[in-house]
């Protein structure tokens, strides 16, 4: 039962768009943590503000990526980027919310602050994202 519960979340297809959306995730968390860090450390900006322009430039890159590269959704691009807007709103509201926390209010380096949001956010994606874009292959959703 474990096994076949396996073989249907994890098959060929799915450990492709695992590999595609690692491959956009870190370009994600490139452009995520360096453009705060050039920002900052270069000319000076504040953290907050730094963060909250590198946030808004994943965005663009992510919305492109996911909808064709990783799941090649076949849906309309208005469609797609409604439902991506408004996720990635919730997501990247909550992101910059618990960024603020651990920086601000536990004292961490924004940057570890950034790496510890980064991973947590990252593993959720993938399983909302593919919920909503994946409709080749086979059927929509997971395992199919």
């Amino acid at each position: 039962m474990i096994a076949n519960l396996r073989d249907r979340l994890i098959n060929k297809r799915t450990w492709r768009q695992i590999q595609k959306f690692v491959i956009v995730s870190a370009t994600s968390a490139t452009i995520t943590l360096g453009i705060p860090i050039f920002l900052h450390e270069i000319f000076g900006v504040q953290e907050k503000i730094a963060v909250l322009v590198a946030f808004v430039v994943a965005y663009m890159v992510n919305f492109l990526s996911l909808r064709r590269v990783v799941f090649s959704s076949a849906g309309t691009v208005r469609g797609d980027f409604l439902k991506f807007a408004l996720s990635s709103l919730a997501f990247r509201t909550s992101e910059y919310l618990a960024f603020l926390l651990l920086h601000e209010m536990l004292n961490m380096t924004y940057i570890l602050a950034l790496l510890i949001v980064l991973t947590t956010a990252t593993f959720l994606k993938f399983f909302w994202y593919r919920l909503l874009f994946d409709n080749s292959g086979s059927g929509t959703g997971i395992g199919q």
